[in-house]
């Protein structure tokens, strides 16, 4: 019987054949992209199935929080006050757009669209006036304000030394530049008491008119006051034209007109309707 030898020429032999035979073992073929759709591994689909448990849980929690939200008998829906934008009792708690808590829609007085839409007439102080409407002061206080922007472009300063010059608010405020108060306040005047076409409106711009019309008065004010005077040596000689008196005088007036612009609320003319068998408290 014959030996076999590990370090001899057969073993290597045996050694050899062993290698062979491990590289010509079939591998496994990759799996390409659409056997992977085909076939999810396994946390594939532990993620699209979840837990039953964890449904359960998660019910629970929708339960309780549901359960802290207002109820409201079934069909009414919630609205913000402010900007009326409705949302299911469930759906929201605060407004998305404004933050403003929810209340119920049968709560809420109508809007003003809903009013025009059935022909409810809005508080009468709030009713739209036409535009050429000049009653309670708006009429008055527009001409004032027109007529203080032509006295702003009016002759202010009379020089007869060391030149023979006369200068308007406008060139005025080219050098000084403080007095371009006057001529901007006049300016912003106007469309201020135009732009106000309710008697609601008229009232609530009462300070905002009385400061506009006020500026021009105290510029006058302070040129009266502190008058300009000659400089390095040079003597300087100047009367007030008449443009620096009528701005002043207009200022005043319209002063006083502002601060009644709108009148009152208790004698507002209403379009339809009157007050005649009723019980007045």
């Amino acid at each position: 019987m014959t030996r076999f030898r590990m370090g001899g020429p057969d073993g290597c032999a045996f050694v050899l054949v062993l290698v062979l035979a491990r590289r010509a073992r079939p591998r496994p073929r990759a799996r390409s992209v659409l056997d992977q759709r085909a076939r999810p591994r396994a946390h594939v689909i532990a993620v699209l199935v979840p837990c039953p448990c964890r449904v359960l849980e998660r019910r629970a929690r929708f339960e309780q929080l549901a359960s802290s939200w207002p109820r409201y008998p079934e069909g009414v829906l919630v609205a913000c006050p402010f900007c009326r934008e409705m949302f299911h009792p469930r759906e929201r708690r605060a407004c998305a757009v404004c933050g403003v808590a929810l209340v119920p829609l049968d709560k809420l007085p109508l809007s003003m669209d809903a009013q025009v839409e059935e022909g409810t007439a809005p508080q009468p102080e709030f009713e739209l006036l036409p535009a050429t409407y000049l009653r309670r002061g708006r009429g008055l206080l527009a001409i004032l304000a027109l007529a203080g922007m032509m006295a702003f472009f009016l002759p202010w300063v009379d020089v007869t030394l060391p030149d023979i010059v006369s200068y308007s608010g406008f060139a005025l405020a080219r050098r000084l530049g403080w007095v371009w108060a006057a001529g901007v306040a006049w300016l912003v005047l106007v469309p201020t008491v135009v732009s106000r076409r309710s008697i609601g409106k008229m009232r609530g711009a009462r300070v905002a008119a009385a400061f506009l019309a006020a500026i021009p008065g105290i510029t006058a004010t302070l040129l009266l006051a502190r008058p300009p005077h000659g400089s390095h040596g040079v003597p300087l000689k100047f009367t007030f034209g008449f443009g620096l008196y009528a701005a002043l005088a207009l200022s005043v007036a319209a002063f006083a007109v502002a601060v009644r612009f709108g009148g009152r609320v208790d004698d507002i003319r209403v379009k339809r309707g009157s007050s005649q068998g009723q019980l007045v408290h």
